[in-house]
């Protein structure tokens, strides 16, 4: 992101009232600039500006929370008022600004939660795709269980209990990525990869050990991603990602 910012700054791109999303490994960063020049003390009117910017994009950005710190008060100054500037609004409902509260980052989420965002779809059973022979199967779980029962289009019945689900999830934590290659011990990989990715924090991606081979026999893989900004649903159909506001 410093790249980027330096980048912006070095280009005149970063001016007041303009934010500037930067898409972080697992959350968004807003640069809210606060200041015309560094050396120069943050001002009200700047911090305003910014704000009624952000009170008129905020619907677009997907998020469901924000989480700012306190914009201008880096050398102890304090901008009580600045907040008025989208609060007090009868048009506009506030989104949760909070500075101490913000989710963790998806390869920091407990199976639990991750569970929590699987099991809604899923209670409806849905139809899929393997990720590598687009074979159809159809995934579901029934009422007060942790796991997922599979039917393949040839009829056969999987189970697949909560165990293998929670050693599925923490291999993809900890790595950030799976594929077949790297867990050759989750036999029913192929019907969890289109599964998971059904996470609004996890994608499907193609990897290889070689530029010819990511052409002609490219693996299917997993990937945990910061979720995007401008989807206001998750493919989960659960809430939208958060976004860090910073400041120049």
């Amino acid at each position: 992101m410093f790249r980027q910012h330096r980048a912006d700054c070095e280009h005149r791109r970063l001016t007041i009232g303009r934010l500037l999303p930067y898409g972080a490994r697992h959350r968004w960063i807003l640069n809210f600039p606060s200041k015309e020049h560094w050396r120069n003390p943050s001002r009200p009117n700047c911090i305003e500006a910014g704000l009624r910017k952000f009170r008129t994009s905020c619907a677009t950005m997907g998020a469901s929370s924000f989480a700012f710190p306190m914009l201008g008060c880096m050398t102890g100054t304090r901008f009580h008022g600045a907040v008025h500037a989208i609060d007090g609004t009868p048009s506009w409902q506030p989104v949760g600004l909070h500075a101490d509260t913000f989710g963790p980052e998806p390869s920091a989420l407990p199976f639990d939660e991750v569970w929590g965002d699987l099991a809604h779809p899923l209670e409806r059973r849905r139809k899929f795709k393997t990720l590598k022979r687009w074979s159809e199967f159809t995934a579901g779980v029934g009422p007060n269980t942790s796991a997922i029962a599979i039917t393949t289009s040839g009829r056969n019945s999987i189970r697949i209990n909560e165990v293998e689900l929670i050693e599925f999830w923490q291999q993809l934590r900890v790595h950030g990525y799976t594929h077949r290659g790297i867990a050759p011990s989750h036999r029913n990989l192929p019907y969890l990869m289109p599964i998971f990715d059904q996470l609004d924090y996890v994608r499907s991606v193609a990897v290889s050990d070689t530029a010819s081979r990511l052409k002609t026999r490219p693996r299917a893989a997993l990937q945990v991603v910061p979720p995007p900004i401008r989807s206001n649903r998750s493919k989960a159909g659960q809430a939208g990602c958060t976004a860090v506001a910073g400041q120049a």
